[in-house]
C-alpha cells in the first residue's frame, strides 16, 4: 500500500512527540526531589515578607538568577497546584514538545532535507541525557533553554529566508528573554554568527550587536554573583578542559553511562563509541569536501554550548548535554537521511540500542526515588499534624532521604518549624543535634522523634 505525501508528512511531525511520550512516560508521574523543595518554598519566602523583586532576581543556588525557568515557574505553579506534581511535569513536557518541533524545522531548513529534520528529532528524543530534565521538575531550565535556543535559530533562519525584519526583531527579543532562563544563553551569538557567515555573510553585522549584550550580561552577573573560589562550582581553566569535553562527547553517545546498566567494561564502551564517532566524523569530512559548510555548525553547537561548562570539571552532570547534543542530533539526522544506509543504519542502531536502555534506567530511577520520598513526606505530614508546633527530630533516615529531601528543607512546606537529625545518626551537617539538646527537647515536650527506617513511625 502506497503512503501519500500528506500522510508521510503528518507521520514525520507526530512521530518524535509520540516516541517521547513512550520513552519518558514515567517521568510525567514522578514527584518532587532535591532542588524542587527549595524552589517550592519561594511562596513561603514571599509570605514571610520577602519582596517579589528579591524572589525573582536575588542570586540563589550557586548564584543563579533564572527568573523564568525557576522563580516564576515554581512560584506560579505552587500557587495554583501546590504539591501536585503532575501539572509541573505537563508544563515541562509541553515546552519540550515545542522545542522538539522547532528542532525538526530548524534541522530541515539548515540541511534542506525534511527527512534530516525528522531523524534529528528522533536522535535527540532517544538521547539519554534528556532523562533527567524530563523526569525532574527542576529540569525546566534545561528544557526551556532548548526551547529558547531553537526558537532563536528558527526566527533567524526565517529572517534570512524572507528578509522580514519582524523575524529579526523577534529573534532579538527572545534572545534577551533567554537570560531569564539560564546563564548559558550568552553562547547564542556565537552560534548565530556561524549561521549567518555561512548563509548570508552580508547580514553578519546584525548579529554583531548580540555579543555586547552577552558580554554586558556576563559582567553584571559576575558582579551580582561572583564565581566561587572553592568547591564543586570552582572554575578551573586548564588543559583538563579537553578531557572534560571528551568525557561529555562520550556521554552524548550514551556509551559513557553504560554503568547504570551494570556494564562498566572500558573495552565495551570503546567498541561502541568508536564507530559512532568515526561515522559522524566521516560524514562531516564528506560534507566539508563537498563545500557544504553548514555541516560545521553542528559540531560547533556542541562545543560552543558546552564551552562555559568545561571549567566545571568537579561538577559534571549528564543533563548539561540537553542542548549541546542538538548539534550532534542534527548532524546524525542529516547522515541518516543522505549517507550510505548500509553504514548509517547500523550505527544508528548502536546508538539507539545504548541510549534507550540508559535513558529508561535513569528515568525509572528518578521516578522511583521521587515516589519513595513522596510516601515519607506525607507519612510525616500525617503524624506531625498532632504536633504542629514541635520540632521534628528524624532518626533512621537513609542517605537518599537526607540528601534528596531533608537537606533541602522539604518539611518546611508542611509547616514543620524545625527539623533535625538525631544524635544517634552519624550524619546531618547543619541538621545535626547534640545528644543533650535532643534529650532536653524531648523531655520538655518541645520535640517529637520520627523513625524513618523501614517506613515512618513516631517514637515515644
Amino acid at each position: 500500500m502506497r503512503i501519500s505525501g500528506a500522510t508521510r508528512r503528518i507521520g514525520q511531525w507526530i512521530g518524535p512527540p509520540l516516541l517521547a511520550l513512550v520513552l519518558y512516560w514515567s517521568g510525567l508521574t514522578a514527584w518532587f526531589q532535591k532542588d524542587d523543595f527549595a524552589w517550592l518554598q519561594l511562596r513561603n519566602l514571599l509570605a514571610s515578607g520577602r519582596s517579589i523583586w528579591w524572589i525573582l532576581f536575588e542570586p540563589l543556588a550557586q548564584g543563579t538568577i533564572r527568573t523564568l525557568s525557576e522563580r516564576l515557574y515554581f512560584l506560579s505553579f505552587y500557587e495554583f497546584f501546590g504539591l501536585h506534581a503532575l501539572p509541573y511535569h505537563l508544563a515541562l513536557f509541553a515546552i519540550f514538545l515545542i522545542a522538539l518541533t522547532l528542532l525538526q524545522s530548524v534541522a530541515a531548513k539548515l540541511t534542506g532535507s525534511a527527512a534530516a529534520g525528522f531523524w534529528a528529532a528522533i536522535l535527540w528524543v532517544v538521547n539519554a541525557a534528556l532523562a533527567t530534565p524530563l523526569a525532574w521538575v527542576s529540569g525546566m531550565d534545561e528544557v526551556m533553554f532548548a526551547g529558547f535556543f531553537l526558537l532563536d535559530l528558527w526566527l533567524l533562519l526565517r529572517y534570512l529566508e524572507t528578509g522580514d525584519n519582524r523575524f529579526y526583531a523577534a529573534q532579538c527579543a527572545t534572545f534577551v528573554l533567554g537570560f531569564g532562563v539560564i546563564e548559558l544563553n550568552v553562547v547564542y551569538p556565537a552560534v548565530a554568527l556561524i549561521v549567518v557567515l555561512i548563509r548570508a555573510p552580508r547580514e553578519s553585522w546584525k548579529i554583531a550587536w548580540l555579543f555586547p549584550v552577552s558580554a554586558l550580561y556576563a559582567i553584571l552577573h559576575s558582579l551580582a554573583a561572583p564565581l566561587p573560589e572553592s568547591g564543586a562550582y570552582r572554575m578551573q581553566f586548564d588543559a583538563q578542559m579537553i578531557r572534560t569535553l571528551a568525557t561529555y562527547l562520550n556521554w552524548s553517545l550514551g556509551t559513557g553511562w553504560l554503568r547504570v546498566l551494570n556494564l562498566d567494561s572500558f573495552a565495551l564502551r570503546a567498541s561502541l563509541a568508536t564507530p559512532l564517532m568515526l561515522g559522524l566524523a566521516a560524514f562531516l569530512v564528506r560534507r566539508i569536501r563537498e563545500r557544504q559548510w553548514i555541516a560545521l555548525l553542528f559540531p560547533a553547537i556542541f562545543v560552543i554550548v558546552l564551552a562555559p561548562l568545561l571549567p566545571l570539571r568537579d561538577h559534571m552532570e549528564y543533563e548539561y548535554l540537553t542542548v549541546p547534543v542538538i548539534g550532534l542530533a542534527m548532524l546524525g539526522g542529516w547522515a541518516l537521511a543522505s549517507a550510505n544506509r548500509l553504514i548509517a543504519i547500523p550505527l544508528a542502531a548502536i546508538y539507539v540500542a545504548v541510549s534507550i536502555p540508559v535513558g529508561h534506567s535513569l528515568t525509572a530511577t528518578l521516578h522511583d526515588r521521587s515516589v519513595r520520598l513522596q510516601k515519607i513526606f506525607y507519612a510525616v505530614d500525617a503524624l506531625h499534624r498532632a504536633h504542629p508546633t514541635k520540632m521534628a527530630i528524624f532518626t533512621g533516615a537513609s542517605k537518599e532521604t537526607f540528601d534528596d529531601m531533608i537537606d533541602h528543607h522539604a518539611f518546611a512546606l508542611i509547616g514543620i518549624p524545625e527539623a533535625c537529625i538525631s544524635s544517634r545518626d552519624h550524619f546531618g551537617g547543619e541538621f545535626a543535634i547534640d545528644a543533650a539538646t535532643e534529650q532536653r527537647a524531648i523531655e520538655e515536650r518541645r520535640a517529637v522523634v520520627y523513625d524513618l527506617h523501614d517506613g515512618v513511625r513516631e517514637l515515644r
